[in-house]
């Protein structure tokens, strides 16, 4: 009612409430009405990180402000604020999944300082629980299949690898935990990295119009990378 009556579009702030609140039929009238998608809130926030650091919100919330423009790759104030490191910290793999097949992108540095994260979060934490399949690591095995890896030597990463080296259990970790590390990709990983950042985002979207076989198309699609790949 207020952008109808002529408020300034450029000083609203019920986009990043809407997306908090999750409601997406206000989110899509904000829209229609010309309201900022990437406006910063006063957390120095875009609508599409809120999204993604709000473990409440639907990804069909994260998936309506890529489809409308969101920058998929814009922080904040801070650079930990990008859309791809909040869900890689909640663990939101449905969102994560949406945010690379738009495009989003992660430097070593920061997958460096995700997996040092999870690290102290999830492994010295329960290092006698944690094994290559849990739900704990499904972020950073996501983000390993398509192409990001972390840096061992010199970083974080080394020091928690010699704390986790003194524990009792680390003798039944470290193989699956070394794999992750330092990934060996086979050349069907690799063609899959390479044909997928080579296709116009929505990757998932667009690459049924490759002139390939089905069952390649069914293997380059997010969701067609099965639990046991993660």
């Amino acid at each position: 009612m207020l952008l109808q009556a002529g408020a300034d579009l450029s000083d609203a702030t019920m986009l990043p409430t809407a997306v908090q609140l999750g409601d997406i039929q206000m989110v899509q009238e904000l829209l229609i009405l010309g309201m900022d998608i990437n406006m910063l809130d006063e957390n120095m926030c875009t609508p599409l990180g809120i999204a993604c650091s709000s473990v409440h919100v639907s990804p069909c919330m994260v998936k309506l402000l890529l489809d409308s423009g969101a920058d998929v790759n814009r922080g904040g104030g801070w650079k930990r604020q990008k859309p791809i490191i909040f869900s890689y910290v909640h663990n939101s793999v449905e969102k994560l999944k949406l945010l690379l097949s738009y495009g989003a992108q992660m430097s070593r540095e920061e997958m460096t300082e995700m997996v040092s994260l999870t690290l102290s979060k999830s492994i010295l934490e329960n290092p006698e629980v944690i094994g290559p399949s849990s739900k704990e690591l499904l972020s950073w095995r996501l983000l390993m299949l398509h192409g990001f890896t972390p840096v061992v030597i010199g970083t974080e990463i080394q020091n928690k690898l010699s704390q986790l080296s003194i524990c009792s259990s680390f003798d039944k970790i470290s193989p699956w935990l070394w794999g992750m590390l330092f990934p060996v990709r086979s050349l069907k990983e690799i063609c899959r990295i390479s044909i997928r950042s080579n296709i116009q985002t929505p990757i998932d979207e667009n690459l049924v119009h490759l002139p390939i076989p089905n069952s390649v198309k069914e293997y380059l699609k997010i969701n067609e990378i099965r639990n046991g790949d993660l």
